[in-house]
């Protein structure tokens, strides 16, 4: 008999970022398993768009107005809270849950609170561990870190992304035994093969949720100080009208381009058409983003902190900013990539070999099985048979409407 689990996140695609696509492609590979049948309840907003179904999935929608496509704020997370706490004994009714599997320590994790004798997991994923991000809610962190504590307590197991939001988890949530569990991608078959010439412009391309974590102000800065260079930003946020004032104040308007939020198969348009993928953000727990740009061979700059450097192998894959003094070492860092662009093929081909070696979706799947028989083998669920991902399809069930 398949075990049921049960997926929960406060964002799921189209809304939200990489715990949400870590979601889908997790629920994906788990249904093409003979162990498991998964039930999702997940936020959505339908002015932002349909979400995708995983068939044979039982999906749960929880709607709600979201203050953009990747921001939720805390209004919307206190409405998905209580509209989850009023679903889930519903959900807990029809199907024998064997265990339950939460995005997010906070805000998702304490649902915990109202199934105690089911066992659960928890993806810590940066913005749910207080001070990862450093000023980003800071206020909830300190209101809300004893119960953030006890979710974690609670949990059978609980997995970072990376090895620093682990020893983060571990250092501020009293949680020793925090485990890694990266992200994955899928390598397109498509590789990038064409660079700009010195005559041309660096073409320089971040992707990202354009908030004040992500410290876009210091790559305008940057892009500012470097000539030959032009930068393209894909996404949305509530640092977009600021950052084109800035981009105007510094007289930078013609050399930077505000893309606003694009389709996936647009993202990776504009990948492909850059020299080099840059996100300033020192708090990531594990870019998808940045992911992205690197399985296509695409060469990145990041910030020699979090789990961006867990990803890049500094002057193999990419190059490291010190975080102590972003700006300078951003500007210095596009400075020689704008004057010698002869080690680009090759970091982008070591970009590309690292996501089809260490950062594949069968591996964090796999490992995301052994913690699921683990804790089910502990709390006096019997070990389902060992197998490997992807044998058989899921059952034949209709999926939910997903304009509904």
């Amino acid at each position: 008999m398949k075990k049921e689990i049960l997926l929960v996140n406060y964002e799921y695609p189209p809304i939200g970022g990489g715990a949400g696509k870590a979601m889908f492609h997790l629920a994906q590979e788990l249904m093409r398993t003979e162990e498991y049948h998964l039930t999702m309840m997940f936020g959505a907003d339908a002015r932002l768009g349909a979400f995708p179904t995983i068939e044979g999935a039982n999906h749960y929608p929880l709607f709600s107005s979201r203050d953009g496509m990747h921001r939720t704020g805390a209004a919307c997370m206190v409405k998905f809270l209580v509209r989850a706490y009023s679903m889930l004994p519903a959900i807990l009714k029809d199907r024998k849950i064997d265990l339950i599997h939460y995005f997010f320590s906070m805000p998702t994790g304490l649902l915990s609170f109202a199934h105690p004798k089911i066992p659960y997991i928890v993806s810590m994923r940066g913005g749910d561990c207080p001070g990862y991000n450093a000023g980003e809610m800071e206020v909830m962190h300190r209101i809300m870190r004893p119960l953030n504590r006890r979710v974690v307590k609670g949990a059978c197991k609980v997995v970072a992304v990376s090895q620093a939001l682990r020893d983060a988890v571990r250092s501020t949530l009293n949680a020793p035994a925090c485990q890694v569990i990266p992200n994955g991608i899928d390598v397109p078959n498509e590789s990038k093969t064409q660079y700009s010439k010195l005559i041309e412009p660096l073409r320089l391309v971040m992707v990202s949720r354009l908030s004040a974590t992500k410290r876009t102000e210091l790559l305008l800065a940057a892009v500012s100080r470097v000539r030959g260079c032009h930068l393209t930003l894909v996404g949305e946020g509530e640092k977009l009208a600021d950052l084109k004032a800035q981009a105007q104040a510094l007289g930078i308007l013609d050399r930077v381009d505000f893309k606003g939020c694009l389709p996936k198969s647009l993202v990776y348009r504009e990948l492909h058409k850059a020299d080099v993928f840059v996100l300033p953000s020192p708090g990531e727990g594990m870019s998808n983003a940045m992911l992205e740009a690197m399985s296509v061979g695409l060469p990145v700059v990041g910030v020699n902190s979090g789990g961006t450097r867990e990803l890049v192998d500094n002057g193999v894959s990419g190059w490291l900013a010190d975080p102590r003094d972003l700006e300078t070492g951003l500007t210095g860092v596009i400075a020689r990539l704008v004057a010698d662009r002869s080690g680009l093929p090759d970091a982008g081909r070591a970009a590309r070999a690292a996501c089809r070696d260490r950062f594949t979706w069968g591996a964090t799947v796999e490992a995301y099985r052994k913690i699921y028989q683990e804790c089910m083998f502990q709390s006096g669920t019997p070990r389902i048979k060992p197998g490997a991902c992807g044998s058989k399809p899921g059952p034949d069930q209709a999926p939910l409407d997903a304009n509904r």
